[in-house]
């Protein structure tokens, strides 16, 4: 008897550009084989969802979240109130792209304006005049690598009208490299594959780079002819105090905060007073360094700066 003939299985290789499964498909995988597209609360703070989940501490329901909300036009980034966003700021982005900022000395972690839920990108990010200086992934309740930072980082320079500026990579941190194998890269779009491409700024470049985009954003606020947003300038600029201003989005100077111009005259970093450079004080993690000695980051608790 003649057996039916059944063609020998080719085994599907494990990469990814030789196997793919259509949308339709997708849809059968097991829950805990699917690859995620968003980055979760980190397993350590598993407990405090819980115990957020039985009582309400310090997690933000969605009313008490829209005070924090932020929106952006043509390519300038507002607060709640209207503001121009400056400063640091503690950021979530949602994944369906809703941004909420507080500042970084407001005392809400992460987890706390996200409620713990599932994110697109969180960290840090910089602002002079609206304008978006620097973005980082330095969240120690969600930790996002590099890659899960892809899409976060598409969407802020979408956002941002392309316009250049900074991520600041904490995911590769080591104590025996330079500033604790924290990188920095200019951030812009591969107009091939419409992706985020990240040019890496050495060491020697980055107060040049940083000092060229504050004074781009100077400039361009300068600049702008348009009749109703000056008038929009000089209202917030009589309104706020910054000094008695107690808004989450605006931080007061710091006490120990250099402010002499002349120091971010050089565009090379010294080593002997790399903490006395403006530039990183105000757009980089590196202004929460104590003593020069220790920097205290969110992504991996206190590491030891490298010089």
């Amino acid at each position: 008897m003649i057996g039916i003939s059944i063609p020998p299985r080719k085994l599907a290789s494990s990469t990814e550009e030789s196997f793919s499964l259509s949308p339709e498909d997708k849809q059968f995988i097991p829950h805990f084989l699917m690859k995620k597209e968003t980055i979760s609360l980190k397993v350590p703070f598993h407990n405090e969802l819980k115990a957020e989940s039985i009582h309400q501490n310090h997690y933000l329901d969605s009313a008490q979240r829209a005070a924090y909300k932020v929106t952006i036009k043509d390519g300038l980034f507002y607060n709640a109130d209207g503001r121009l966003l400056e400063g640091p700021l503690v950021y979530v982005l949602f994944p369906d792209y809703r941004l909420y900022a507080a500042s970084v000395y407001a005392k809400l972690n992460h987890s706390h304006i996200s409620s713990g839920l599932d994110l697109k990108g969180a960290g840090i990010m910089y602002f002079e005049r609206g304008r978006l200086i620097t973005v980082s992934n330095d969240s120690g309740h969600y930790k996002p690598t590099r890659s899960e930072m892809q899409d976060a980082l598409k969407w802020f320079s979408d956002q941002n009208l392309h316009k250049p500026f900074i991520f600041e990579d904490h995911s590769d941190q080591h104590c025996d490299q330079e500033l604790n194998g924290i990188k920095y890269s200019h951030v812009h779009i591969d107009p091939a594959v419409d992706h985020v491409a990240l040019t890496p700024i050495g060491t020697q470049d980055l107060i040049a780079s940083l000092s060229a985009l504050k004074q781009e954003a100077i400039s361009s606020i300068a600049e702008d002819s348009d009749s109703e947003f000056e008038n929009f300038i000089q209202q917030l600029s009589e309104k706020c105090n910054f000094s008695d201003d107690d808004s989450v989005y605006f931080s007061p100077a710091r006490e120990n905060q250099p402010q002499s111009s002349s120091q971010a005259s050089s565009s090379t970093m010294d080593d002997k007073n790399i903490f006395n450079r403006r530039e990183l004080m105000m757009y980089t993690c590196l202004q929460f360094a104590k003593d020069g000695k220790n920097y205290s980051s969110r992504f991996n608790g206190v590491l030891k700066i490298s010089l």
